[in-house]
């Protein structure tokens, strides 16, 4: 089984790509990382031979190719480590979900994984719920949902020049999430933090070259460059993706990719614009996740209306960083992410920027697409199940309402209709994924297709929800809230639902498993039928349109937050009361306003 997890950094990201990269200790001699001046590019390198190579590859909506070293990963993962993977997590559970996985003959499902971004939020519950997903954590194994997080990975995509503001905001993101930084360093610059770690240098990592990592990508919309837009962007503005091997987007206006060590050179119609020099080390992580999560056109406008929330005090202090912080962004184009462009000339009869020197990237959720799915559906890619971790604040209380979903399900099944898989039936609007309660608990979509192959994945929704035994739900400022947090996220994770009740499912760790494993029946070139037990699950945990859930199955799930700690979140906002001169000297000013900001999106 392959597996894709998407990971969306909208602002403070999602855990998992950080953990990549910090639980991967050999990265750190793969690149001089001896200083922070380690970020900067390398420029003037000698090109490739562009008379025999080419850093771009071109295709068609129609006729999609991937990356062959990227086809080369995944089919050697799914031989020499998933199988293995899938025994150790289904093996000896068989009397439970009622299958002999030796006739599944290893044609395991190709399985993918979409975390996306909303700040810190959305991080603490991606991680709760990953660590309910982890078969190293004994609840979770216990619980039978430990193992989906080792078994079906292969690909892992998400949201995450000129300097802009995306600049700073990607060496503060690689302070938290890459190597080099710990208590007694973060304020030196004694090590480089992370600066030297380059995306395209995964590939060298011992763990993925014995293939026990998931394939990483991480998601990022373009606004049109010259727009100036600070609103949401139209559908049908183009999406990228960035892996270890190139940027590209399968989006059929474009179509293409580019060879990422080259990231950073401008090409026209394939070529390098500056003779034989091109640019290496563009690549930065940090700045890979920061072109995923610059939300800064919106943040920038938006801030004044979202600063109302605040007490009138705060709100002039914070407003009174904002205004110094910023006096040095001379141009819109300083609230992006620049990236040259290596698409000049190409496609240019749909493709937006085909007449551009600069692609202008920015939060991946920018076009209201929250959950980062396009990697995931790219139909070249023919994945079977998706899994959601769904940490989205969307409806007026923080819960998700299933926005994402319904945006993506419309982009799909319009301007990427040539491109992409479509997507299951779910609820047509926000106020039915409500008043069906699948924004609150375990939901399965897409169970049963109609032709074989199927017509569109299994996609397996995890919400972030609250607490199933109607505790009061808790948010994230103080240590306090993150602690009890996390262990709502994680307990939720591993319980399922009971209906009409508050209590945990027992068999829910097989139903997950049912789920995982269900659409390797139809791999098979016999099909098999589906078995007793995970009939039974399908029909408490799956989405039929025909005759759709309701809500009142989940009685006594508290809605509103309630602060365990109000001391910890008054202390916060009075700190930029007390101390706003002294944040106007530094850039650690801007980050913890945003951070500040966009914690509570």
């Amino acid at each position: 089984m392959s597996f894709v997890v998407t990971l969306s950094f909208a602002l403070l990201g999602t855990l998992t790509v950080g953990s990549f990269f910090a639980s991967s200790q050999d990265l750190v001699t793969l690149h001089s990382q001896d200083s922070v001046t380690d970020y900067a590019p390398n420029t003037n390198v000698e090109c490739p031979d562009f008379s025999t190579t080419s850093l771009i590859r071109d295709f068609t909506p129609e006729n999609q190719t991937l990356h062959p070293r990227e086809i080369d990963y995944v089919d050697q993962r799914a031989r020499l480590v998933l199988p293995e993977a899938w025994q150790a997590w289904l093996g000896a559970n068989e009397a439970g979900h009622g299958y002999n996985l030796s006739v599944f003959q290893d044609n395991y499902p190709r399985v993918g994984m979409a975390i996306p971004g909303g700040g810190l939020r959305a991080a603490l519950y991606g991680a709760g719920c990953l660590n309910g997903l982890d078969a190293r954590n004994g609840s979770a194994k216990a619980a039978g949902t430990g193992g989906l997080l080792q078994d079906p990975v292969n690909f892992l995509p998400g949201f995450l020049s000129d300097t802009s503001l995306t600049d700073p905001w990607a060496r503060m993101i690689s302070f938290h999430f890459l190597n080099q930084t710990n208590r007694a360093n973060f304020f030196t610059n004694d090590t480089a933090h992370g600066a030297g770690q380059l995306w395209s240098n995964i590939p060298l990592i011992p763990a993925y070259q014995q293939y026990q990592t998931p394939f990483p990508i991480i998601v990022s919309d373009s606004r049109p460059v010259g727009s100036n837009l600070t609103t949401a962007l139209s559908p049908d503005s183009t999406v990228f993706e960035i892996t270890p091997l190139e940027l590209a987007s399968y989006d059929p206006n474009l179509s293409a990719g580019m060879n990422l060590t080259y990231a950073g050179t401008h090409l026209s119609n394939g070529k390098a614009v500056n003779g034989s020099a091109c640019v290496t080390g563009f690549d930065q992580a940090g700045f890979i996740m920061g072109s995923s999560a610059s939300l800064f056109n919106q943040l920038l406008d938006f801030a004044r209306n979202k600063i109302s929330d605040f007490s009138g005090s705060d709100g002039a202090a914070i407003l009174y960083v904002l205004s110094r912080q910023l006096q040095e962004v001379r141009t819109r184009a300083d609230d992006v992410a620049n990236w040259p462009s290596p698409f000049t000339g190409l496609k240019n009869t749909t493709f937006q920027d085909s007449d551009k020197d600069w692609l202008e990237l920015i939060d991946g959720s920018s076009n209201q697409e929250n959950v980062p799915y396009g990697p995931l559906f790219v139909r070249a890619r023919g994945l079977d199940v998706i899994v959601t971790i769904e940490g989205s604040a969307s409806d007026s209380n923080n819960w998700p309402n299933g926005t994402g979903p319904i945006m993506t399900s419309q982009r799909q099944s319009t301007i990427l209709r040539s491109s992409h898989q479509q997507f299951p039936p779910i609820p047509q609007n926000a106020q039915a994924f409500i008043e069906t309660g699948v924004n609150a608990r375990p939901t399965f979509f897409g169970c049963d297709p109609k032709q074989i192959p199927p017509e569109f994945p299994l996609v397996i929704y995890l919400p972030n929800s609250p607490p199933i035994n109607g505790d009061d739900p808790v948010t994230n400022y103080t240590r306090k809230h993150q602690e009890l947090f996390l262990s709502q996220a994680h307990t939720n994770t591993i319980s399922g639902f009971s209906p009409n009740a508050n209590n945990p499912d027992p068999n829910y760790g097989t139903c997950l498993q049912c789920a995982a494993i269900d659409r390797g029946r139809l791999k098979m070139a016999q099909p098999i039928g589906r078995s007793p037990m995970c009939q039974k699950c399908f029909l408490q945990y799956c989405y039929d349109p025909e005759n759709p859930p309701s809500r009142a199955e989940l009685p006594g799930r508290k809605q509103l937050f309630v602060d365990p700690d109000p001391q910890g979140v008054g202390k916060l906002g009075n700190f930029f009361v007390r101390n706003r001169f002294a944040l106007i000297g530094g850039l650690a000013g801007l980050v913890a306003l945003l951070a500040l900001l966009v914690g509570g999106l």
